[in-house]
């Protein structure tokens, strides 16, 4: 059976799917209403905004043509998007959520009911003008350095993904030493240079961008891999 509407607000919490672990399930629930809808039909639900994010939302196994990340598959369709309003009907409640709205019959991608720009393909959850100086798609650290949890170059400059960026939290390190913070390497995005000139570099443009990284561009309190990569150089 198929359908010409599906409105919804899905469940948030996560659980074990026998072959996937979400700790989300609403996912899912996008990728089930849009497969169940007819090609010209309509989704419209109340969902978290991490979707925003330049991160997957879901496992390779249950992508949808390939994508794992529902910024994508929106943009396939007409999709109009309100991040800011829906909080207010919503006193109290924690996450972060707001509504999107798919049409099947159009393809003009994702409009943001606030005007908000998609250049860089996530959503600026403020000041959009300074993240738009800052951040770019050409010219950015990743179209010069890797950018990796590895640490296998001569020297990286480790961001603290969960913390503030601030002196303290972005360090050079050289090979086979650790952040003097001593927290696990997994909390770290390491971007890969090779001498202490580039590191310096990279360390002084991240920290010159701590505003629009801790303020306008976090998503779940994290720093995200992408977003560090389009630091314009």
């Amino acid at each position: 059976m198929h359908f010409d509407v599906i409105v919804g607000n899905p469940p948030y919490q996560g659980g074990d799917l026998g072959h996937s672990t979400y700790k989300s399930l609403w996912p899912l629930f996008w990728k089930k209403s849009l497969e169940l809808t007819k090609p010209d039909g309509f989704v419209y639900l109340v969902t978290p905004t991490t979707w925003c994010s330049p991160t997957s939302d879901l496992a390779r196994r249950d992508s949808m043509d390939g994508e794992t990340r529902l910024w994508n598959v929106f943009s396939k369709y007409t999709t109009t998007a309100d991040v800011i309003n829906i909080k207010k009907f919503f006193p109290g409640v924690g996450s972060t959520f707001g509504i999107v709205s798919v049409d099947k019959t159009g393809s003009d991608g994702i409009v943001f009911q606030d005007g908000q720009t998609t250049d860089l393909d996530f959503y600026p959850f403020s000041g959009a003008e300074m993240v738009q100086k800052e951040l770019s798609l050409t010219n950015n650290i990743q179209s010069r350095f890797t950018i990796s949890a590895k640490a296998d170059s001569p020297f990286r400059v480790s961001v603290f993904k969960s913390r503030k960026v601030c002196d303290e939290n972005v360090e050079i390190v050289k090979r086979g030493e650790s952040p003097v913070t001593g927290a696990n390497e997994t909390l770290y995005v390491n971007i890969l240079v090779d001498t202490a000139e580039e590191a310096e570099l990279v360390r002084q443009r991240v920290l010159q961008c701590s505003e629009i990284l801790n303020k306008h561009c976090r998503y779940n309190g994290f720093i995200d891999q992408k977003i560090l990569g389009i630091i314009s150089l």
